[in-house]
């Protein structure tokens, strides 16, 4: 009776503010009728408004007419609805087609709210405390900020087209400009104080192939599950697939990352190792197998200079991740790059406590990752994790990171971070840092 009520107090207000009266010379919707339970969901969530005074009585019929206005006012908040509330506007457009047509409501739902270009962003913002070990390197804070702008275009039932715009940093990193100098804060796209906006570092069309999925421009550059090698904010010009069978994934990528690029350095020896990464060339395959609580894969990627012939790496790497509850799961990772006789391992180990995803007001979680980063194993330049210096090439260092992140909203989260970096080739290159991080999607 009080889900009746609901309906039939919403149709009143929809009236009301219509200033419509309307005949009852269509065929009425029962009180059972299952649009009743359709409306009555959208108005509990307010994407219906309406009036609760306790004075019509809940089991009388109404004209489809007036269900149909109650329809179209929906319709109006079809944006603002989770798809499980999407999926009942659209069902309730369809069931009353006609008299929404006859009320000149002739536009279908998605015809009505949806732009040519989806937007999706987000903004994130970080500062760091770094106490370094070397006396002659002073105690720093340091802001740093990002912006990332998504659209996305629907062409046809198969085919999409997606672009991303970002922060940029004067020396961002691109693929495309004859000179470029890398630094830490600018390869991993966070941006310092000087940031401006307005580079189009994505863009690419997507389509089905029967069950293959084909990507085609510049997107994502994808090495491993948890980024460690490369930072996953890169871009690169590429045609990749990926599809499914079952419990498996398969998907494969090649395509250019960075071209004709030089490298700031303050050592001879920094110098002549980037030298040989002025242009790469990346392939990589990966196989992919979830069931139940197991999520793995396998990975092979080679970045090559193909323009002066160098085999820079080729890296093997396994992932998995258990999820032991639905509050507790530990993933790993394990990487070996077989070009260099003399490179040893990388491994990862996450142990994640609490709200696995945080998406809803008050989640939150605990995490500890250690990593290993064996003499050799990195492009020290190129991965996200933070590292005891840009010119030691052959870092052979070890870190431990103790995070707490808390969701204030579905779209506003922060974390906090302390770790400890303990460099094993110079003493002096090792610290601790502090981080604050906040993110807002929209």
């Amino acid at each position: 009776m009080k889900r009746k009520l609901i309906v039939v107090f919403a149709v009143l207000f929809a009236l009301s503010i219509t200033g419509t009266a309307l005949a009852g010379n269509l065929a009425d919707v029962p009180a059972k009728h299952w649009a009743y339970d359709s409306v009555a969901n959208l108005a509990k969530v307010g994407l219906i408004e309406g009036y609760s005074d306790g004075t019509f009585k809940g089991d009388r019929t109404i004209t489809r007419y007036e269900m149909a206005v109650l329809v179209s006012k929906a319709m109006d908040n079809y944006s603002k609805a989770d798809d499980a509330n999407k999926a009942e506007i659209l069902k309730l457009t369809t069931e009353f087609a006609k008299e929404l047509d006859k009320m000149g409501a002739r536009l279908t739902v998605l015809e009505k709210n949806q732009p040519v270009l989806k937007f999706s962003g987000n903004f994130d913002m970080r500062y760091t405390v770094q106490h370094n070990s070397d006396p002659a390197t002073p105690t720093g804070v340091t802001p740093q900020q990002r912006f990332r702008l998504n659209a996305m275009a629907k062409v046809d039932d198969k085919t999409s087209f997606g672009m991303r715009v970002v922060t940029k940093s004067p020396n961002m990193p691109t693929v495309d400009n004859s000179t470029v100098d890398f630094n830490t804060s600018t390869f991993t796209t966070f941006g310092t104080n000087n940031a401006t906006f307005g580079y189009l570092d994505r863009y690419f069309g997507t389509t089905q192939v029967g069950k293959v999925n084909l990507v085609l421009g510049r997107q994502q550059l994808n090495t491993d599950p948890m980024g460690m090698l490369i930072d996953s904010g890169s871009s690169f010009d590429a045609l990749s697939m990926n599809t499914k069978s079952g419990k498996f994934g398969f998907a494969a990528s090649r395509g250019r990352w960075v071209k004709n690029v030089t490298y700031k350095t303050s050592t001879a020896a920094a110098a002549a190792f980037y030298a040989k990464y002025t242009s790469v060339d990346v392939d990589s395959l990966s196989v992919s197998y979830k069931n139940g609580k197991l999520d793995s894969s396998l990975w092979y990627s080679t970045l090559n200079n193909n323009k002066n012939n160098i085999a820079l790496k080729k890296y093997w790497v396994g992932y998995a991740n258990y999820l032991f509850n639905p509050q507790f799961s530990v993933a790993t990772q394990y990487v070996k790059d077989t070009v260099s006789s003399d490179a040893n391992a990388i491994g990862l180990v996450k142990l994640l406590y609490g709200d696995q995803v945080l998406k809803a007001k008050g989640q939150k979680n605990v995490s500890v990752t250690y990593y290993n980063a064996g003499h050799n194993s990195l492009i020290t330049r190129f991965t996200p994790f933070d590292n005891p210096g840009l010119d030691n090439v052959n870092d052979d260092y070890r870190a431990m990171d103790l995070g707490v992140n808390y969701a204030f909203s579905n779209n506003f989260s922060t974390e906090a971070h302390v770790v400890k970096v303990t460099d094993r080739t110079d003493s002096n290159k090792s610290y601790d840092f502090y981080r604050i991080l906040t993110h807002m999607k929209f």
